[in-house]
Formats: structure tokens, C-alpha cells, sequence
């Protein structure tokens, strides 16, 4: 007999890890902030991680959209808009 309460589970499981997730991401960026709010040779190095971090991730974002964007298949709807808007029917 099957567990009535499976996919209850799942989602518990599911909403668990995110939010681990979300409290483990807090915890980082108040480590980092507080290394960089001590100042000193540390502050310097941790902020010019931060930067280098955030442009690596920028691109990453754009490069995985535009890969995203190609691979899109235009819906019937954007088709045919398209086509009248060339004026080709």
C-alpha cells in the first residue's frame, strides 16, 4: 500500500533544503560583511573577491539567458504576429 502522504514528504523535503539553503546564504553574507566592515589587508582581499565574484556571475547570467533565448522555440502566437508584421501571410 502507498503512502498517502508522499508527496507531502517530498514537498517538506523540498521546502526544507531551501530554506537551508537560504539560511546558510544569510550566514555567508554576514561573514563577509563583517570581515570587510574589520577592515585591513583582509577587508581589501575579501572586497576584491566580492567584485571579481559578481562580474564572473553577471556573465554567467547573460551567457546561460542568451542560451536560453536561442534555444526558445517562438510560440504559434509569436509566429504569426511575425508574419503579419513582415506583411507575409
Amino acid at each position: 500500500m502507498s503512502n498517502p502522504l508522499g508527496p507531502w514528504n517530498a514537498w517538506f523535503a523540498l521546502s526544507t533544503q531551501a530554506a537551508r539553503m537560504c539560511w546558510d546564504a544569510q550566514a555567508v553574507m554576514l561573514l563577509r560583511c563583517l570581515r570587510v566592515a574589520q577592515g585591513g589587508a583582509k577587508a581589501r582581499v575579501e572586497a576584491q573577491r566580492m567584485i571579481t565574484e559578481k562580474a564572473a556571475a553577471l556573465v554567467e547570467a547573460q551567457v546561460a539567458a542568451t542560451a536560453a533565448t536561442l534555444k526558445r522555440k517562438p510560440s504559434r502566437e509569436e509566429s504569426t504576429s511575425r508574419l503579419r508584421e513582415t506583411g507575409s501571410s
